[in-house]
């Protein structure tokens, strides 16, 4: 099984942090982030991250 801990930890700086975070939500293959200030979020280097599709 893939380990996805960089890829996580990644995907949190990228998004502008835990308190960018105003609520997420889930299916069975997505996440879904609802931000704060959504200008925050790095989208680009979001994009680079092996496991984001």
């Amino acid at each position: 099984m893939a380990d996805f801990k960089k890829d996580a930890a990644d995907l949190l700086e990228y998004i502008g942090g835990p308190d960018n975070i105003s609520a997420v939500s889930h299916c069975a293959t997505r996440m879904r982030f609802v931000l704060n200030d959504p200008s925050a979020a790095d989208v680009k280097k979001i994009e680079d991250i092996p496991a984001v599709k």
